[in-house]
């Protein structure tokens, strides 16, 4: 199937450490949306790795996403909104041991 997504433009998203090992921190201080947002990491094949829903009183800082347990290699990071529009999205490289 096609999916086309909708992009917000200039919301900034902070994304580190960078490489990351064991975990990942996102700052969504500066994501000023009404209602939920959703976390996805997908590998470089596309394949959603991990999904992770966030509910508005979890939206005023920064959120720890643990990573441990993917395998070390190139991901993005990408933010969506309830109505799947795109809020930010960052190229990440997990260094697992």
């Amino acid at each position: 199937p096609v999916v086309f997504l909708k992009r917000a433009m200039g919301v900034p998203l902070r994304v580190f450490p960078n490489p990351a090992n064991g975990y990942i921190w996102v700052d969504l201080r500066m994501i000023q949306m009404p209602g939920s947002l959703m976390i996805v990491l997908r590998d470089m094949q596309g394949r959603k790795v991990l999904e992770r829903s966030l509910e508005r009183h979890e939206l005023s800082g920064m959120i720890r996403v643990p990573v441990a347990q993917l395998k070390s290699g190139y991901y993005q990071l990408m933010v969506y909104s309830a109505d799947r529009t795109v809020l930010g999205a960052e190229n990440l490289l997990i260094r697992n041991r």
